[in-house]
């Protein structure tokens, strides 16, 4: 991300090194969860989620998607994490994500397989998805590879040289 940023930046003197094999299992990256759910009490965070949904929802990789944009329920079985809900939701609303408190009716046409005897209402966040950390990695690698970034996994960091404040080897 980091790359794919810099080189949209102009920045074409970006290397990075993953000790890794980089864009399958074994790297940090696959390590990564796929699914994003934008409401948070920080608002900084918040942000930064949806940012992330923007991203992915922009990347594509051989065809193949890099957001699934599957929504999310948060399900309340008590009042008290209903009213919980309550709260994740305007704060959230404030910061313009868009989301709605359910009742349980609209919340099995959602989900079918969920009890509806169990619960008391639910929070739907339409534009939450399911991503694929290697996949969006690797979009993003590719772009940044077009804009001169290197990529080199497999590879131990042992030392690094500085020359006048700046990173030479």
């Amino acid at each position: 991300s980091a790359a794919y940023h810099l080189t949209e930046l102009g920045e074409a003197d970006v290397l990075v090194i993953d000790q890794g094999p980089l864009f399958e299992t074994g790297g940090s990256t696959s390590h990564a969860p796929g699914i994003i759910f934008q409401t948070n009490a920080s608002k900084t965070m918040q942000g930064f989620a949806t940012y992330t949904i923007q991203k992915a929802a922009s990347l594509e990789l051989d065809g193949r998607w890099c957001l699934n944009p599957v929504g999310s329920l948060e399900l309340a079985l008590t009042p008290e994490r209903l009213a919980e809900i309550h709260r994740r939701h305007d704060f959230a609303e404030s910061w313009g994500l868009a989301g709605r408190v359910i009742d349980p009716d609209e919340t099995t046409q959602l989900w079918p397989y969920v009890d509806r005897t169990r619960i008391v209402g639910a929070y739907h966040v339409p534009s939450d998805g399911l991503t694929d950390a290697v996949r969006v990695s690797e979009a993003q690698a590719r772009r940044a590879t077009e804009g001169g970034a290197r990529f080199l996994g497999e590879h131990t960091v042992t030392g690094i040289r500085t020359d006048d404040g700046q990173v030479r080897a």
